[in-house]
This record gives structure tokens, C-alpha cells and sequence, in this order.
């Protein structure tokens, strides 16, 4: 049987009839079984209780799907989330005027399950919250909250195992202190990238902020590249990068 806890296999999976598969990332499980035609998959969440051991949470889920008898071919990848993910620092960052600052942001990962060449599913890793991001009389936009912090510093426990890494660089040139107590990161708009040498690891696309003295002289700009060491492209971005939304993103980034 095979099993995969706390990484996904980079290579499409065979399970010949009468065969199963266990996935446990983050505080998702998915059992996958196979009988002839038919496949059953099963996936539920847990989490562990402090001075006890791990508990469920929710109801199991199964699902049951029918394919041709020649069907075999299964693959399990990482995507980034279908929403944008609110992140608070470990505590609140003050950026002073021409004062340049780079956070790394943790946020977990889906996982997606196709086979024979169809998606099925798209489940998260962790079970998020929901939050509203922007002004309360005005625009914003339907996100995911996380307890994750933003870092300083990138390092192996951020980067590594059902999370993934977003860099964020930030200018203040507003001319006024910027408090900094929470960052909406737009994974939808975002590509995610594997790291060739520690295939456990994952970052996205960078994104690079200039907070200017006037709305007009604000900039935000997505990197199709994260800026790290040995990563490789595995998925494009959900939503193509819209103009009108990064000339305003500050409001919907930085709240």
C-alpha cells in the first residue's frame, strides 16, 4: 500500500485493481481504493489536542467515482489556495518612511486529486476560516484567515512539508510610518513553485509593494519568480494578474 505522510509524490501513481493509497498532509487523510472500474476515496481532518493525542474533527467524506477498467493512472499535486490568504506577523511591523522591508509568508497548501487524466477534488491541507479583507463600507474581497505568522527570515520549518512560502517586499514611501498588522497575500493570482533539491519545499510567486505618498504612486508587482534558489515552475496561477486590481491592492494587501 502505498504511503505518503507529510509529502505528495511528484510522479503520477498506478493502483492496480484491489490496491489503496494513504495521504496524510497537514490535518488532511485520504484513503484511495480501487475495484476494477470503480474508485472510493475517503478524506477527513484532524487535529491534535494539547496533552492528548490526535483527534478528528468533522465527518468522514466518501466519494465514489466509475472509470473505464483501463483506468490507472492517479496524481496527487499541490496547488495554491482558491482564495487569498489574510497572514498576521509575529507581531506588528512599523516600516518608516524610505524604510524597506521583506516578510516571508506561510500558508498551506491544497492538495489535488485527479484520475485518469480528470480533477476530482481540490482539498486543503488545513481547514481555514473565513474572513472579510478591506474596508468594512467599502471594497474588499471573501478570504481565507490563518494563524500562520510572517516571517523575516525564510527557513527550512516555513518553508518545508504542507506550507508554502510567498516573499513579500515592501517600500514605504508615503513620507508617514507604515503599521503593518496583517498582509493579504492573492495566491489565486500567484504561480507555486517545487524546490529541486528538497522536494518537500514550496514558494510562489514574489510579490514587491511601493506605498507611495499618493494612491497614483503606489505599486504593486507580481514576480513570476520567488526569488529563491533551485525552485521549479509545477503550476501556473489560478487567475490571470488584472491591472486595476494591483493599482489598488494596497488597500485589499495591506489593509
Amino acid at each position: 500500500m502505498p504511503e505518503f505522510t507529510d509529502s505528495l509524490p511528484e510522479e503520477d501513481l498506478s493502483l492496480a485493481s484491489g490496491q489503496h493509497l494513504k495521504l496524510q498532509f497537514g490535518q488532511l487523510i485520504v484513503n484511495i481504493e480501487r475495484h476494477g472500474s470503480e474508485w472510493n476515496i475517503s478524506h477527513l481532518y484532524w487535529h491534535v489536542v494539547p496533552g492528548h493525542s490526535m483527534r478528528q474533527y468533522g465527518r468522514v467524506t466518501h466519494l465514489r467515482y466509475f472509470f473505464d477498467d483501463t483506468v490507472q493512472r492517479l496524481r496527487i499535486g499541490p496547488r495554491l489556495a482558491d482564495r487569498p490568504v489574510v497572514s498576521r506577523p509575529h507581531s506588528p511591523i512599523t516600516l518608516m518612511h524610505r524604510g524597506t522591508v521583506r516578510v516571508y509568508v506561510s500558508s498551506p497548501l491544497y492538495v489535488q486529486i485527479s484520475i485518469g487524466g480528470q480533477q476530482l477534488l481540490e482539498l486543503p491541507s488545513v481547514r481555514l476560516s473565513d474572513t472579510w479583507f478591506g474596508k468594512r463600507t467599502g471594497e474588499g474581497e471573501l478570504c481565507y484567515s490563518d494563524s500562520t505568522r510572517a516571517r523575516l527570515h525564510n527557513n527550512e520549518n516555513l518553508a518545508t512539508g504542507y506550507k508554502v512560502v510567498t516573499p513579500i517586499s515592501i517600500r514605504n514611501m508615503s513620507g508617514e510610518p507604515l503599521v503593518i498588522d496583517r498582509i493579504n497575500v492573492p495566491l489565486p493570482m500567484l504561480s507555486l513553485f517545487r524546490c529541486t533539491q528538497n522536494h518537500d519545499a514550496y514558494a510562489s510567486a514574489s510579490l514587491t509593494i511601493k506605498l507611495g505618498a499618493e494612491a497614483e504612486e503606489t505599486e504593486v508587482e507580481i514576480d513570476p519568480d520567488p526569488g529563491l534558489k533551485q525552485y521549479r515552475l509545477i503550476a501556473a496561477a489560478r487567475k490571470p494578474q488584472r491591472k486595476q486590481l494591483l493599482h489598488r491592492a494596497i488597500d485589499l494587501i495591506l489593509g
